[in-house]
């Protein structure tokens, strides 16, 4: 019986710099069959000649694996990977980011033996937290549920989005996604799990597979303005809207509401680190957030902004 293949999407910007630890952690994998589709997201620093230059191509044709690259004009992850939706021919799929990498070279066997063990749809593992040399960095695994894993997304509670971490069955991609997500500028990692973990049946294994970079000049570790900030989270909002509309799913009317009011939240709490009481003042005085937790937080940015002030008087 032939060996079922794993399709591994990564979509790449500027990624020459940390590349190689996704790709000779593949390279040393104990999984037999796997294709690599690494999408070229507008990049500046020349990723097909440093692919060439350091004998990708060839490493990936010697130990029996594919390596396929694509480019497209710089037009975001969830353009890149839909693009690398296209060409995958796997009946697993997974899309790490370009700085991620697997730890151990039995990450992908451990994957494709648990999503055969129970019949399941997806697998996910644990992540360790690394820095730039690779040092673990500390990160607690949150109380979870796989039952609940599609409302631990929607809200993000109890729930980590390290897209290496998870591993799908590629029928589940086909029949509920059509093998495309919506098109998006944010948010593509929850363009594929609320889909197919309203659908899907999950799996954690319990030990930690992967590594998760944490880079500060990272796009989601970059500290951003209050305008950029607020935008995001309102953008996030609508896209996790506009998915659950797109797909008809019947989502509790308690998460959705929840969903808004740890939106309109996360809002004051930004307003308040940025000394911006009045937008304050309009959020708490919705009926939306009138709640003790959106007391707490206001009264909380109040008392330090009066303590910011005091020491400024005392200088």
């Amino acid at each position: 019986m032939a060996v079922k293949l794993v399709s591994i999407i990564s979509p790449c910007f500027n990624s020459t710099e940390y590349l190689h630890k996704l790709l000779n952690s593949i390279l040393q994998q104990d999984y037999p069959n796997i294709e690599v589709i690494l999408v070229d997201d507008g990049s500046k620093d020349n990723l097909k000649d440093y692919l060439i230059d350091h004998a990708y191509f060839i490493k990936f044709e010697e130990k029996g694996f594919r390596l396929q690259y694509f480019y497209q004009e710089n037009n975001g992850q969830a353009s890149a990977i839909n693009l690398g939706l296209k060409h995958y021919k796997g009946d697993y799929l997974t899309w790490p980011d370009s700085d991620d990498y697997y730890n151990t070279e039995s990450a992908i066997s451990t994957f494709v033996t648990e999503i055969e063990r129970g019949d399941y749809d997806m697998v996910r593992c644990f992540p360790n937290h690394v820095d730039d040399k690779g040092a673990i960095l500390e990160f607690i695994i949150p109380t979870y549920s796989d039952k609940e894993i599609l409302n631990d997304c929607l809200l993000e509670n109890n729930f980590w989005f390290s897209p290496i971490c998870y591993f799908f069955k590629s029928n589940v991609i086909v029949e509920v996604l059509d093998n495309k997500i919506l098109p998006s500028k944010v948010g593509q990692n929850f363009q594929f799990y609320i889909p197919l973990f309203y659908s899907g049946k999950m799996k954690t294994i319990e030990i930690p597979l992967v590594n998760y970079l944490v880079r500060a000049n990272s796009h989601s570790h970059a500290k951003k303005s209050l305008i950029d900030a607020v935008k995001r989270l309102s953008d996030i909002y609508l896209l996790k809207l506009q998915i659950i509309s797109h797909y008809k799913l019947n989502v509790n009317s308690k998460v959705l509401y929840t969903l808004k009011r740890k939106m309109e939240l996360s809002k004051l709490r930004l307003y308040m680190e940025h000394n911006e009481l009045f937008k304050g003042v309009k959020i708490i005085l919705s009926r939306l957030t009138l709640s003790a937790a959106a007391y707490r937080i206001f009264l909380s940015g109040i008392i330090k902004q009066m303590k910011t002030t005091q020491q400024g008087d005392h200088i």
